[in-house]
């Protein structure tokens, strides 16, 4: 749900940098003598899948609020936003009529 070009190759940037750390760690916490259980690893996994579900519960949140502030915007407030980010092609996501697809 990012709008400008520039936004989009960086989150496609970090996405894929994260992804491939993924692998990185897995060696590093699914060692060999903790075999055949990996409790550290498999905790470590957890914790991380726990922490995930958390952040994308409150972007959720956060995107549900945008919305909502966005829907009660009046013309004048939307032209302002529209000025503060320098037009309608430069505003992007930022743009008051954009709303996040949830």
């Amino acid at each position: 749900s990012s709008a400008s070009l520039t936004r989009r190759a960086v989150a496609s940037a970090v996405i894929v940098s994260i992804g491939t750390l993924g692998g990185v760690i897995s060696g590093q916490i699914y060692q060999a003598n903790q075999k055949p259980r990996y409790f550290l690893g498999n905790t470590i996994a957890l914790s991380f899948i726990i922490l995930q579900t958390i952040l994308v519960l409150i972007l959720r949140l956060v995107f549900i609020c945008i919305n909502r502030k966005r829907s009660r915007m009046n013309d004048e407030e939307i032209k302002k936003q529209i000025e503060r980010y320098g037009g309608i092609e430069l505003a992007g996501d930022r743009h008051p009529e954009f709303h996040y697809t949830l």
